[in-house]
């Protein structure tokens, strides 16, 4: 998800997952950190990562990466989309702008059980490099809010995505004038 924009994020750790587990001052025990290499050389062992020969992906450097960025968000940026989203969170350059997303921030793991069946548990949340623990069902706040009511008649997740797609220049109208605003 980030192998993408590794030039654009200012640390080497930006998120992490929180267990409940506490040490004993009370305060949350951090598991699964995700360090960013400052090499650009991204290694996954997982078996699904060689089969699709994506085991070893360089990243690319950028010439400018110290620009100011805008990260698009909504109530249809869900699960892998926050992940994305969360490694911006906190960084000087970057601007959060949208609706609060989804809240399928955990950490989930699949247990094998037997004769090929599987349980995909929830394990853990996402802990932002903010200092945030996000708790069940709860989205990503952006910096910029964009104001749109969905219609009363809007009740499933397919129906939303189409009308927050519909609305896309609602949030593109309010990234540019945040950006004209800065004077960019």
């Amino acid at each position: 998800m980030v192998t993408l924009f590794h030039s654009l994020i200012d640390t080497t750790q930006t998120f992490s997952y929180f267990d409940g587990t506490l040490d004993k001052d009370g305060k949350e025990v951090l598991i699964d950190k995700f360090q960013i290499p400052q090499n650009g050389l991204y290694i996954d062992d997982s078996i699904e990562a060689k089969y699709c020969k994506f085991d070893t992906v360089q990243a690319r450097p950028l010439k400018y990466n110290q620009i100011p960025i805008i990260v698009l968000v909504s109530n249809i940026t869900a699960s892998s989309g926050e992940i994305a989203a969360s490694h911006f969170l906190g960084q000087k350059n970057v601007t959060l702008i949208g609706a609060k997303t989804n809240g399928l921030t955990s950490s989930n793991e699949l247990y094998y059980v037997d004769k090929g069946y599987s349980v995909n548990l929830m394990t853990a949340l996402l802990h932002d490099r903010k200092g945030k623990s996000y708790h069940v069902g709860e989205g990503i706040s952006p910096d910029i809010i964009v104001d749109f009511d969905y219609p009363e008649n809007i009740r499933t997740f397919k129906e939303r995505y189409r009308f927050t797609l519909e609305k896309k220049s609602v949030f593109i109208n309010k990234a540019i004038e945040f950006l004209r605003a800065k004077g960019i």
